[in-house]
Order: structure tokens, then C-alpha cells, then sequence
């Protein structure tokens, strides 16, 4: 990512997830559908040292054959080059989509490139 520069890392990735949240509407197609942006996820560092802050996003909208999608994405952005993003697509009338997203970003761990 190029770097952002004299802001800091939550209004970076506040940024990056407006950008991410126009990139899925314009791939799409279809109207989409922002259910929630309001709430953070959080990743382990590899070490085990500490975790991760990402913000994340869940949109609903309408695949090209008009079936149902939910997608989760989380996105954490640095005021310098760092960018972490996770997504997950799952059909619409899947009942366990938000704990299989629980479940696989428990799983994550990033590397701390420092």
C-alpha cells in the first residue's frame, strides 16, 4: 500500500475500508447493502504477543445469479505502507455464516513484519 502519511492508523483504515466498500459495489454490480461497519475484529500476532485491531464490514448483496451474498471483510491500515485485509464470501441464507467468520478469523495470525 502506498503510504497515507500524517494521519494515523484508525483514520487510514477508515480510508481503506471506504475504498474496499466502493470496490465491492463497483465489481458487484448490484445495489449493495452496508449492514455494519461499526465493529472490530481482532487477530493474534504470531508470537502471541498481542493482538490485532481490524476494523470490519458486513455487506449483503445479489451475485450475477441473483442468489443472495454476505460478505465480511476486516481491514487494518497504517498511516505508513501496512495493510492487513481478510474476507470471507458466504451464500446468503447460510445460518452459521457469522460463527464459521468468528471461527476462521480466530484462527488468523499476522506476522509482524518489524
Amino acid at each position: 500500500m502506498n503510504p497515507i502519511g500524517g494521519i494515523g492508523d484508525e483514520a487510514a483504515t477508515a480510508q481503506v475500508m471506504a475504498s474496499e466498500i466502493e470496490g465491492v459495489r463497483k465489481s458487484v454490480g448490484t445495489p449493495v447493502d452496508v449492514v455494519d461497519d461499526t465493529r472490530s475484529t481482532y487477530v493474534n500476532l504470531r508470537d502471541g504477543s498481542k493482538d490485532i485491531e481490524l476494523q470490519q464490514a458486513e455487506l449483503r448483496f445479489k451475485n450475477n445469479n441473483n442468489a443472495d451474498v454476505v460478505y465480511r471483510m476486516a481491514a487494518r491500515a497504517t498511516s505508513g505502507n501496512g495493510l492487513m485485509e481478510l474476507a470471507l464470501a458466504c451464500p446468503g441464507g447460510l445460518a452459521s455464516e457469522y460463527e464459521l467468520w468468528l471461527e476462521l478469523t480466530g484462527r488468523v495470525s499476522m506476522v509482524d513484519a518489524a
